[in-house]
Order: C-alpha cells, then structure tokens, then sequence
C-alpha cells in the first residue's frame, strides 16, 4: 500500500514542480498541489495469475467495449474515452484447417474452482466419473464435449497475448469430458488433430502509444469515490474525467484523465505524485513479459 503521506508537506516544493511541468496557472497549480497530498490507499494491482479459465471480464472487453461501459457525468468525455479505449485491442479471427488437440490449455465459460493448468483440473473430483483408458474410451467423452469430433467439425477457441497464447476451449458444456481427453492425448502422446477458428486478441501498439500521449489511466481505489477531498477536487473544478470497470478482472477501476485538459492532466499529475498507479503502464509490462515467455 502506498500513502500518501509519504509525499513532502511543504507546498512551496510541490508548487516548484508543478511550474516544471508548465502549470503557470494559479488554479492549475493548487489542483496539482492539493492532488499530490491526498491520502488514499493506492496499491498496485495484482498479476494476472496463469488460470484454466478464460476471464470472463477484463482485456478483452476492450475489443469490443459498449458505450455503457464507462460512467462520468459528460457524455462527451465518455464517448472520446471509448473511442481512445477501442483502439486498445484488436480481434481478429484465423481458420486452421488442422490443429494440435494438445495445443489446448483452458476453458471458457463461468470459472469454477481455481486451477491454473487442465492437468490440475482432470486431477480434481468432478473429472473423476471421466475413466478414458483406451483410444475408444477417449473417442466417447471427447465426443461428450464435441459431439461431431469424429466427423471433423470445427472447433471454437480463444487466445490474447497477455495469457501467454495459451489456448482456450469456447464451449460451455461438458467443459471436464474435453479436458480429460486433452489431458489422456498429452500423457499418451496422442497425436490428434481438428479444425478450429481461433479468435485472437492483441494489443494494438500504435492504439497504446496514442492513448499513452491522451489519457492518465489511474488504478484508483474504492476509498477514493468517498473521499471528501477527492471528490471536492474532482468536482468543484469540473475536471473532464471518465471511469471504467471492466480492465482487471478482480481490482478497482481506472480514472481516465485526459492529458490534453490542462485540469484533467493536473489532477493526473497529482495523483500520480499522490502514489497513484498507472493502468496502460502495468498493461505494456503485463503483455511484455508474456512474450519473453513465449
């Protein structure tokens, strides 16, 4: 956790930074000042852990993110938000003609019991009435999950680049027949492959570089929409803002701050002195250093 009282108390410094960063403005600069002494519990996020199931909100929402899913009192605000936000992640779709069984590490669908891997799930009890000790036992309950797996019908899955390209099953019944029979194929070495239409999403550079140079996205606690002092500053200088929910799938939401409103980015600034953790930073390094894994 970080305070904000770590931050130096003598507003004659923070009023020096605050003409570094070009607030010549009296009223830009008390705003910088007053946000970079706010006491609120800031913590960083945590990691997204390695899950067998596919998250159910979070980054992939982006890619096709309603207009309700931001909240601010200028609708305005909100629509140059989303449309900043929409550029974030692309979907696109592949068709492969043949794919490795093997290849599938996760499941969609609601998360039940928290495991990180398929084997750690066949492990558990609900895959225990699933016996497949011969090929014509793994040809009967994997055909539970893909009924015309023997007649070569597509499959769908998903991938994103943040979760490491691991692979997921889309559907949604019999979710521990086709996992045990994943798992059966990798022990026994069973080469085994199927069509399958992959949905893919990726971060689109270009969309995070540009909405580095707009927006301050800001971890912001729960404490702060209680806050008195928070919300004073928020609203008595009618600072351009949006929130979102959605981009982490058990943390707090983000403050969307554009850089481009002298006010906005002074709030930023100031929060970001305050201890304030940036989302689209902690998102860079997240997809990062799951491609120096891949």
């Amino acid at each position: 956790m970080v305070l904000s009282g770590s931050v130096p108390r003598f507003t004659h410094l923070l009023g020096s930074v605050g003409s570094l960063l070009g607030f010549s403005d009296y009223r830009l600069r008390q705003i910088y000042q007053r946000a970079a002494l706010l006491r609120l519990p800031f913590t960083p996020p945590p990691p997204l852990s390695p899950s067998v199931w596919w998250p159910q909100t979070g980054l992939t929402c982006l890619a096709s993110l309603p207009r309700g899913a931001l909240s601010g009192p200028v609708q305005e605000d909100k629509a140059a938000a989303h449309r900043a936000l929409a550029r974030l992640v692309d979907e696109t779709h592949e068709t492969y003609a043949s794919l490795e069984l093997r290849k599938i590490d996760g499941l969609a669908g609601s998360p039940g019991e928290p495991f990180a891997h398929l084997e750690d799930l066949v492990a558990s009890h609900p895959c225990r009435r699933f016996r497949i000790l011969s090929y014509q036992d793994f040809e009967r309950v994997i055909s539970l999950a893909l009924p015309r797996f023997l007649a070569g019908e597509s499959t769908r899955l998903l991938t994103a680049d943040w979760l490491g390209g691991r692979l997921f099953w889309a559907g949604e019944r019999q979710r521990e027949a086709l996992a045990c029979a994943v798992v059966y194929a990798r022990v026994r070495g069973l080469s085994v492959s199927l069509p399958a239409q992959v949905t893919r999403y990726r971060l689109n550079q270009a969309g995070l570089c540009a909405f580095q140079e707009q927006y301050h996205a800001l971890w912001m606690p729960p404490q702060a929409w209680t806050s008195a002092g928070f919300m004073h500053l928020l609203l008595e200088n009618h600072i351009p803002y949006a929130r979102l929910t959605k981009l982490h799938p058990d943390y707090q939401e983000v403050l969307l701050l554009p850089r481009t409103r002298r006010r906005s980015n002074a709030l930023g600034l100031g929060l970001l002195k305050a201890g304030a953790f940036d989302a689209v930073e902690w998102l860079a390094k997240w997809v990062a250093a799951q491609a120096s894994i891949d």
